[in-house]
């Protein structure tokens, strides 16, 4: 029997909604790091702690929204918009999903190794940062260019 691995249609709207302003939060931080709040937050496996520093277990950090909040938003947005059925769910957009998903996960793992290969230091780091969420988008954006695709070859048709 086929099971469905999708969420309802409803995780979509709450799916844009929670990854855009997330998204643009986060350009708008890199762009201008003033925009940053910082706040006081529970570390519970300080790292500190591991490298021989004095850091107490379950204790209180200053930290950035950042670094804490905003990617957890941006990638539970993004498998929200990714995992969600269309209201209209058949085989052919199912067909569309695998193959957006298969062709993110390609050309993700060929700008990481270029990446790799050609970026040092500093640079790298914010890469790794980006990373994060590149193949989120790449699926996001084949899948919906897809799905404009063939609507707009089913309108040209009549």
């Amino acid at each position: 029997m086929w099971k469905s691995y999708l969420m309802p249609n409803y995780f979509k709207k709450i799916g844009w909604f929670v990854f855009v302003p997330s998204m643009i939060y986060l350009i708008l931080v890199f762009q201008f790091d003033s925009l940053d709040i910082n706040f006081r937050f529970i570390s519970v496996f300080p790292v500190d702690r591991v490298l021989g520093d004095a850091t107490p277990w379950f204790s209180l950090v200053d930290t950035t929204v950042q670094l804490t909040i905003i990617p957890i938003l941006i990638l539970v947005g993004s498998l929200f918009i990714i995992f969600s059925k269309e209201k209209n769910e058949d085989e052919y957009i199912a067909s569309i999903r695998e193959k957006s998903l298969v062709w993110g996960v390609k050309v993700y793992m060929t700008i990481f190794i270029i990446a790799t290969l050609v970026l040092y230091g500093f640079d790298y780091f914010y890469f790794m940062f980006i990373n994060t969420y590149i193949l989120f988008i790449l699926i996001i954006a084949k899948f919906y260019f897809e799905k404009h695709k063939i609507r707009k070859e089913a309108r040209d048709e009549k």
